[in-house]
């Protein structure tokens, strides 16, 4: 993850949307993929599909047989002349049964990583496995590997140990050599041989382990360099296996983090009948499979759809149990159902992409980024926990009904998408899938990986742009849609696994850093006190265009050692998005552990009638996020949990996110020199003992001297750091004036 100066303000790179977004260039060169949609890319004994043809006279579809290169891919897309997408998957029009009526199987990958090394957590459910297995209701089919070291007594780290689980025994029935878990083919290698000796009238497949969303996959294999399962590596290994297969999985799902994603759901779509995963991190035990068990051995007769509600429920009753179901989310979706959705949200990013051409409304470019920057986000998304850059997809789509007309069909495409979800009061607004938004682009890797897993052109391509406008500072000059999109399509063509299409396309971004001193950002009056003493200013008309959003920075002043401490962020600020005029209302309140030591933080997320921080500390020892959410309606400030966040792999933590009294906590704090600018430090507080009292103090700070700026970040990914000034605490006193 990228480093930032917090001297410098919050550095996030923002999805910055193009001013000048057209259909230009994109009318006419459409090309179609000839007859309905296929069924069987893979010719599984049929005859061969049709050719991608370029029937518009242009060079946008190249003439090529995509399955003569063994794609190993379960579909592929193409933009017809009209706008819309076609799509053509493997997925069987006639299934057979592959085992005796009423029969389940169900197929783990566990991939212990960390998550067994350091609390068993992998061996828990081996164990739930066998209790739920007692009367034959399910059969479950375990492979492991991945791990340091594993806490089961039957598992041998050195290997892959694959386990049948049936009527409540546990049998080690074929060991493999030691290979790497985020390799498709380990993956499909284990599942093939699981479907041909294990087959049943019902087959699902479970993926255990860390997630990271629709770029960084899942999988983190702790014995090969965390390396991580692609989604187009998933794809890859289930295409191998659906050709052995005579009917779909009932299910796919994912006892791991972040990976309720539209992009994930594609891939799954050509394989299985429903997928079962979380939009957010997944906290505490995860899945219940003893309960799984307990209610196919009720329920022989039910199919994906019922299974995936019990799956919902009992994840969410596990996090009651750690008291962190305000986080939950789980969905069930109806993978039957997402080429109508795939086509209606195609037709919504082709609004999304013309409305905001700028041409006739120069603010709408704006509002559209202020729209969706604001939407539900998963994984963190701030500096202290990481960017999983996973927004909710109908947050997207409704957020920005006001700008680009009616959004309901793609809307109503996905909630009738979505059969059954289950959120914690955090989530409320929770749509059951996310999408990739790069709200902080990492660099030129995640762009390629997300254009080869992109489910519309028209999105695609709306983010290349703005991707491209974000490293050029808000110049088009050289970009080419036409390119772009044709490098979208070959990317349906090539390798799943591989994600080779948009090599060195995006090299360009790898460049692209924040200067601090945006030139997008200009005043009508320049950052000062006003009459009333607070530190505010106007936006000018050009400037309020180019803002996408505007913070406050906190810090202490350490006059002794000669630092600025920083506290973080405040959400204390006034702002009228009409006139431009932006006004601290800071009052000197600061959050602060029972002892009074102030905490650093950063908001994670504004909800109805209460925010939620993240705080960097040191629990026993150990780096992460103290959790704490601030109820100012009811007055009340308490720590929720702790989260390390997601790691440098980008694997979102599955860490206990309870604190247990005696546990010893120390406040972090970045620190910058006042007389070398260049100079920066970590400050670490007095250590403070949890007593199990959750309550924290939201007051004013200590007499003394802080200080304090704006961050005004513009649509183009660079931000504006106004000048820091001093505001000093005398008792119930606050007030503000220049450093000398």
């Amino acid at each position: 993850m990228k480093k930032r100066n917090i001297l410098k303000g919050i550095i996030i790179s923002v999805l910055s949307l193009s001013l000048t977004l057209s259909l230009t260039g994109c009318t006419g060169i459409g090309g179609v993929l000839s007859g309905a949609l296929w069924q069987n890319p893979l010719n599984n004994g049929n005859d061969p599909p049709a050719l991608l043809r370029d029937t518009s006279g242009s060079n946008f579809l190249n003439t090529i047989d995509p399955f003569s290169v063994n794609a190993r891919r379960g579909s592929v897309m193409a933009l017809k002349q009209d706008g819309e997408v076609e799509i053509a998957r493997v997925r069987k029009e006639k299934t057979e049964s592959m085992g005796e009526p009423g029969t389940w199987t169900v197929f783990v990958y566990l991939c212990g990583s960390d998550l067994e090394t350091d609390s068993g957590f992998a061996s828990v459910d081996i164990d739930e496995m066998v209790s739920g297995s007692k009367g034959g209701g399910v059969t479950y089919v375990v492979e492991t590997g991945g791990a340091f070291e594993w806490m089961h007594d039957k598992v041998n780290a050195d290997k892959l140990c694959r386990f049948l689980i049936k009527d409540g025994n546990l049998e080690r029935v074929d060991t493999q050599p030691l290979s790497s878990m985020a390799d498709s083919s380990t993956l499909a290698d284990f599942l093939k041989w699981g479907v041909k000796n294990y087959p049943a009238e019902n087959m699902g497949v479970v993926i255990w382990n860390h997630g990271g969303g629709s770029i960084t996959g899942v999988c983190f294999d702790q014995l090969f360099d965390n390396d991580s399962l692609t989604l187009g590596e998933m794809d890859s290994a289930f295409s191998d296996v659906y050709s052995t297969m005579t009917d779909n999985f009932e299910f796919i799902g994912f006892d791991a983090c972040l990976m309720a994603t539209v992009e994930c759901a594609h891939v799954l779509a050509n394989y299985a009948n429903y997928m079962y995963a979380s939009e957010e991190s997944e906290y505490g035990t995860g899945w219940d499979f003893e309960e799984m068990g307990a209610y196919l051995l009720k329920n022989k007769g039910v199919d994906g759809a019922s299974l995936g509600k019990v799956v919902c429920d009992s994840v969410y009753s596990g996090s009651e149990l750690y008291g962190e179901e305000d986080d939950s989310t789980m969905s069930v979706v109806d993978l039957s159902k997402i080429d109508t959705f795939i086509s209606k949200f195609n037709t919504f990013a082709q609004k999304l992409y013309e409305a905001t051409d700028g041409k006739n409304n120069e603010d709408m470019f704006s509002k559209v980024a202020r729209a969706i920057n604001s939407c539900e986000n998963f994984g963190g998304n701030n500096f202290f926990e990481g960017y999983a850059n996973m927004v909710d997809l109908g947050g997207l789509i409704s957020s920005v009904g006001d700008y680009i007309g009616d959004t309901s069909d793609a809307r109503g495409a996905l909630d009738d998408m979505v059969i059954y979800m289950k959120n914690g009061r955090n989530h409320r607004k929770a749509s059951g899938l996310s999408t990739y938004y790069p709200l902080m682009i990492e660099g030129s890797e995640e762009l390629s990986i997300f254009g080869s897993a992109a489910i519309s052109p028209y999105y695609f391509d709306f983010v290349s742009r703005s991707a491209y406008a974000n490293a050029n500072r808000g110049s088009f000059d050289g970009y080419d849609d036409l390119d772009f999109l044709n490098l979208w399509q070959n990317s349906q063509t090539e390798d799943a696994g591989d994600e080779t299409a948009f090599d060195g396309a995006y090299d360009y971004y790898d460049e692209f850093e924040q200067t601090g001193e945006s030139s997008n950002i200009s005043f009508d009056r320049k950052p000062s006190f006003d009459r009333d003493g607070n530190y505010s200013f106007r936006l000018s008309k050009e400037g309020l265009l180019n803002t996408l959003s505007i913070e406050g920075n906190v810090f202490q002043v350490d006059y002794e050692e000669n630092y600025l401490v920083a506290c973080g962020v405040t959400a204390d600020l006034i702002i009228d998005w009409n006139t431009g005029e932006v006004s601290d209302s800071f009052d000197g309140s600061w959050f602060s552990l029972p002892d009074g030591q102030n905490l650093t933080v950063e908001i994670q997320s504004q909800n109805d009638g209460y925010d939620i921080y993240a705080s960097p500390v040191m629990l026993n020892g150990e780096r992460t996020n103290l959790l704490f959410i601030h109820d100012y309606q009811q007055g009340e400030v308490y720590i929720y949990g702790v989260w390390d966040g997601l790691d440098d792999h980008g694997a979102s933590s599955r860490r206990n996110g309870t604190l247990k009294k005696g546990d010893v906590i120390i406040p972090i704090a970045d620190a910058f020199s006042l007389s070398d600018y260049g100079e920066e430090t970590v400050y670490y507080g007095e250590e403070y003992v949890y007593d199990g009292n959750d309550d924290l103090i939201y007051a004013l700070m200590p007499d003394g001297d802080y200080a304090f700026n704006f961050t005004i970040y513009d649509i183009y990914g660079d931000y504006y750091d106004t000048e820091i000034v001093k505001f000093t605490v005398e008792g119930s006193d606050v007030y503000y004036s220049y450093f000398e």
